[in-house]
């Protein structure tokens, strides 16, 4: 009965971990196509997280160049198809990548030390002087111009993900049951 305890804790620990995602700032902007990765260090003291650079000169004194999301996550679409990432730096900056550098999805820090607001939209947060906020593209075609219908084929993550849950819930409820019967 106490491997049926080990067990219970390994699975509720697993089943955790998985739903926990990281926790959005609150101003997450959220577009079917893209989501959330994470808050990450940026900076020179830190990561560079992504390396292209679409908007370099926006400052909060200089917000002419500055973009909101939805126009960095256009902008990354149509610069390069095998952009995976979109990031955001406080008050308006804009990354691409195809990849994450200096950083894995989970070293994403506490979403609001990326809810810097967007110069251009108050409404939605674009990340911190020191921290980038990153989206990414799921496999859901964006309602975007450039690569229409050439991701349509690909299964969209998201029932991947009901599928890992249901699975770990099922696991779950087998560890509860063997628990159970043990007693």
């Amino acid at each position: 009965h106490n491997h049926a305890m080990e067990m219970f804790a390994l699975v509720s620990g697993v089943l955790l971990a998985s739903l926990s995602a990281a926790n959005p700032p609150s101003g997450v902007y959220t577009a079917e196509g893209v989501e959330y990765v994470g808050c990450f260090e940026y900076g020179d003291t830190y990561n560079q997280v992504l390396a292209v650079q679409i908007v370099t000169d926006c400052t909060v004194t200089h917000t002419d160049p500055c973009i909101t999301p939805p126009t960095c996550i256009d902008s990354c679409w149509n610069t390069n198809t095998s952009f995976m990432y979109i990031g955001q730096t406080f008050p308006g900056n804009c990354f691409c990548d195809s990849v994450l550098r200096d950083v894995n999805k989970t070293d994403s820090v506490v979403g609001d030390r990326c809810d810097g607001r967007c110069s251009g939209d108050q409404r939605f947060a674009c990340g911190g002087t020191d921290n980038m906020l990153v989206y990414q593209f799921s496999s859901v075609t964006p309602q975007m111009t450039t690569r229409a219908g050439t991701l349509s084929s690909v299964t969209p993550q998201k029932t991947t993900r009901a599928g890992t849950r249901e699975f770990l819930s099922h696991l779950l409820v087998n560890a509860i049951t063997t628990l159970m019967q043990t007693y």
